[in-house]
């Protein structure tokens, strides 16, 4: 009797402790909240979000729940969800200048005075650099800022600002900075941190940086490997259908997948849809081509049917790619695959009242009860109100 207790009281410790895992949000007014932290000398963290906001409940849902992320916060934050669009968060979203979901604010709770400022979808080790720079004076949101309106271009309070532009996605100070820096340091990509800045942040194809990078295409590749510079050009050019800028700057790895992907889309402007057909057959056959890209590409493609008015000779050939996706998904772990083939299927039926006899009423028109619209969309989403 004693054994089976002691493994119930283990079974419940570890329900407790799995129950407190994550960001423990409390469920009290803003200046509670304050108070709170006041007493436990601890920050306050506020996560203004709105019901509608598709990000917002993603972090809510895949990062605040995270043990790694709770264990931090709890320790040093008091922390309160703040609707923006209901109760006290109309006036707080107005105070505090809230322009975008979610945004995330780090703030003394004696003076009410916000500390750093981000927001944003992130993974959890970018989300805990955010909070980790919000413990750290000279790199919080607000100091940075404030160097920098009051002329500070010190090299490395520079790479700091540029940091907090990047993780805040505050992209015009964040390529204004960078070109200040070039300025400062001189634009030779071989310097170590001129060169990461260059990989991780810029992208635009006219920059001069970029320019450079290309011209110098041979000494990068020196200096970083070829795989890398190919990766660059790939992610930068992967939506150019300029035939003539893509011939200018040489081969690289995908280049040969951009043109075949140029095509394609060329052809179903068109309406060429068998030439555009015998395309897709040849992508989903090449075995060079990442085939997740192209599943993704071609996704995106047959699903646009269900946002515009497709002819119906192309839904055809669309029905044919999303169920191939979703048979041939190799990860076979993608449900919107599955949600693509079904629907398309469903509407088919729906558009076409000759094959209604052949389906039960369940399936041709709108369900008797709970939703009805068959979506992703998560049930605890609001639509996003019209302005």
């Amino acid at each position: 009797m004693k054994k089976i207790l002691l493994s119930v009281l283990i079974l419940m410790g570890a329900f407790v402790a799995s129950a407190q895992s994550g960001i423990k949000f409390e469920d009290k007014s803003f200046d509670e909240v304050c108070a709170l932290a006041k007493k436990q000398n601890k920050l306050v963290f506020v996560d203004v979000y709105t019901q509608w906001c598709g990000p917002c409940l993603a972090m809510a849902e895949e990062v605040f729940t995270l043990t790694k992320v709770g264990e931090i916060m709890n320790e040093k934050f008091v922390s309160v969800k703040i609707d923006a669009e209901h109760g006290e968060g109309v006036d707080f979203a107005k105070k505090y200048k809230v322009r975008s979901f979610p945004t995330y604010y780090f703030i003394d709770p004696n003076t009410k005075e916000v500390l750093h400022r981000s927001g944003g979808r992130h993974e959890a080790d970018k989300f805990l650099k955010i909070v980790a720079n919000s413990m750290e004076p000279k790199l919080r949101s607000t100091y940075l800022y404030t160097e920098y309106e009051k002329g500070n271009r010190d090299p490395e309070f520079m790479l700091d600002y540029i940091d907090g532009m990047a993780l805040s996605y505050d992209r015009n100070n964040l390529a204004k900075a960078i070109d200040e820096l070039v300025a400062i340091k001189g634009d030779d990509l071989t310097d170590d941190v001129l060169g990461e800045l260059f990989f991780e942040h810029i992208n635009d194809r006219n920059h001069p940086l970029f320019k450079k990078f290309v011209a110098k295409r041979a000494k990068m590749e020196k200096k970083y490997g070829k795989e890398r510079v190919d990766q660059k050009l790939y992610q930068s050019y992967r939506w150019c259908n300029d035939e003539q800028e893509l011939n200018a700057v040489g081969d690289f790895k995908g280049k040969d997948y951009i043109i075949t992907y140029n095509k394609l889309r060329s052809k179903i402007e068109q309406k060429e849809y068998a030439a555009a057909d015998a395309l897709v057959m040849e992508m989903f056959a090449n075995s060079s081509f990442d085939q997740k890209v192209v599943m993704n590409d071609i996704k995106f493609i047959g699903r646009r049917i269900f946002y515009k008015e497709a002819d119906k000779e192309w839904e055809q050939y669309c029905v044919k790619y999303l169920q191939y996706i979703a048979y041939n998904d190799p990860e076979r772990k993608e449900a919107e695959n599955h949600y693509n083939y079904a629907r398309i299927l469903e509407k088919i039926i729906k558009d076409n009242p000759d094959i209604h006899k052949y389906f039960p009423a369940s399936v041709t028109q709108e369900p008797e009860t709970g939703k009805t619209q068959y979506t992703m969309r998560s049930s605890k989403l609001k639509q996003k109100p019209r302005r």
